[in-house]
């Protein structure tokens, strides 16, 4: 092997996400956001099984941030997202548009 190749670093994708992995990511932690405002960090996030549709999971999560907006003094979640262009990224921006009617919610 010459010096040359001996250098090189390869980066190789192994894993790629999409939209929906994002998606549910970000519901997840939007989940347990609200979830540690009301029990701290005692308990963690119970475990979630499937949903039956997207409006459902839409459904929980609009609930349970509005509770944590209230808890929270009105302050909605401040959230950054790194890669927001990428496949995953969009996903992770996605539910903003279905908090944003209900909690003032924005991805700052």
């Amino acid at each position: 092997m010459s010096s040359d190749k001996a250098n090189t670093l390869y980066l190789l994708r192994v894993a790629a996400f999409g939209f929906h992995a994002g998606y549910a990511g970000a519901a997840l932690a939007l989940l347990d956001w609200a979830w540690q405002l009301e029990h701290g960090n005692k308990e963690a996030l119970p475990s979630k099984g499937h949903y039956q549709s997207q409006s459902d999971l839409d459904s929980e999560v609009k609930g349970q941030v509005s509770k944590g907006v209230q808890k929270n003094k009105g302050k909605p979640p401040r959230v950054l997202v790194i890669g927001a262009l990428g496949r995953c990224g969009k996903g992770v921006s996605r539910p903003h548009v279905i908090l944003d009617k209900h909690t003032n919610f924005k991805i700052t």
